[in-house]
């Protein structure tokens, strides 16, 4: 920042505090004298949202500096392509030149996560947590999203907390606050954090937010309230539909619930959350012949997964099948360790099915 005249420490500081057209107001009152004023500019375009000017500053601003050439070629292979592979290489180059400003490294560590490059994330953010730059939003929000990708909560609850003492009403920061609640425990500051990021920018993020905060809460009506604000008739992502799922098969809507969970199943590849539910869902009610068909129709899927061969143990010790719930429950075993899951959590003692066997 320090390299900025004062017209563009003017412009950083309006963006930093969400007021995008102020920050473009006095950005037009007078030139970039600098590569550090021009990618500044090129940056405040960028998060205000009008990423055609952003691109054509990149593309036509005589850059002098080896940093600001790699990044403005870096960003601008994001704004036109969307390849993040193809910038990777001159963003990291970029971020690691001596006098870089905090925003390349934004830009280095968003194209990281976007080409899957965690371990080099993971890196990144250990250099950076001494230095912690508490006066740059932008690289603050984007460490915050790339702690909830790594799930170190308390690294993303304070960078996203440093980023809301700029700016109360940051969306991102709200949203990535929300995720760090959510998966250190604090679910209701998880579902308030989320609820305030909607009254900014109602996006399905924020409602696949809310649906799994209300849904952990034990608010499955909630949770279906939210669904309301969709658009009637819009394809859902995998992730709503498995908390729609959740949902109906609280209230008792188990119909409703099991044809959300087939729906999910039908995708390729499966996913193994709606697997599992489903399996939950049959066992629960005790329906061992449809849990039969599900380990038969997703073999590989079920036995190499953790809590889905529970529920296969489960449904053998329902029906009496002692060697079978040996055998599952020995596999269940043998796949803890492997697991995020812990043996703890898992529902001891054994539910007690709707449908009930003679053992």
């Amino acid at each position: 920042m320090a390299n900025l005249s004062p017209a563009y420490l003017e412009v950083k500081r309006l963006r930093s505090r969400g007021e995008c057209a102020a920050a473009i107001a006095q950005m037009r009152t007078r030139p970039p004298a600098s590569d550090d004023d021009a990618f500044e500019a090129a940056v405040c375009l960028f998060l205000c949202g009008d990423g055609a000017s952003a691109l054509n500053v990149c593309r036509t601003y005589p850059w002098s500096k080896n940093w600001a050439v790699d990044a403005a070629a870096a960003l601008a292979e994001m704004l036109a392509t969307g390849q993040a592979a193809r910038a990777l290489e001159r963003a990291r180059r970029a971020a690691r030149t001596a006098g870089a400003p905090h925003d390349v490294a934004a830009i280095y560590l968003r194209v990281l996560q976007e080409t899957g490059a965690f371990a080099e994330v993971a890196a990144f953010m250990r250099e950076r947590a001494e230095a912690f730059p508490s006066d740059e939003p932008f690289l603050l929000t984007v460490m915050a999203e790339a702690a909830l990708a790594l799930e170190d909560w308390r690294y993303a609850y304070r960078c996203a907390s440093a980023v809301l003492a700029h700016d109360p009403d940051d969306y991102r920061a709200l949203l990535a606050l929300s995720h760090a609640n959510f998966g250190i425990g604090n679910l209701h500051e998880a579902l308030g954090n989320a609820k305030r990021a909607a009254t900014i920018e109602l996006s399905p993020p924020v409602i696949l937010q809310i649906m799994r905060c209300e849904n952990k809460l034990g608010d499955h009506y909630a949770a279906l309230a939210a669904l309301e604000k969709i658009p009637a008739g819009s394809e859902l992502p995998q992730e709503m539909r498995l908390e729609l799922a959740t949902a109906y098969a609280a209230v008792g809507e188990r119909a409703q619930a099991v044809e959300q969970y087939q729906a999910l199943l039908a995708q390729e590849p499966p996913p193994v959350a709606a697997l599992r539910k489903l399996l939950e869902l049959h066992a629960f009610e005790g329906e061992d012949a449809e849990i039969d068909a599900l380990h038969e129709r997703f073999r590989p899927q079920v036995e190499n997964d953790f809590t889905s061969m529970y529920w296969i143990g489960i449904s053998a010790l329902h029906r009496g099948d002692l060697d079978a719930a040996a055998r599952a429950f020995a596999a269940t075993h043998a796949l803890a360790p492997g697991s995020a899951e812990a043996l703890h959590d898992s529902a001891w003692p054994v539910p007690e099915p709707r449908r009930r066997h003679d053992l």
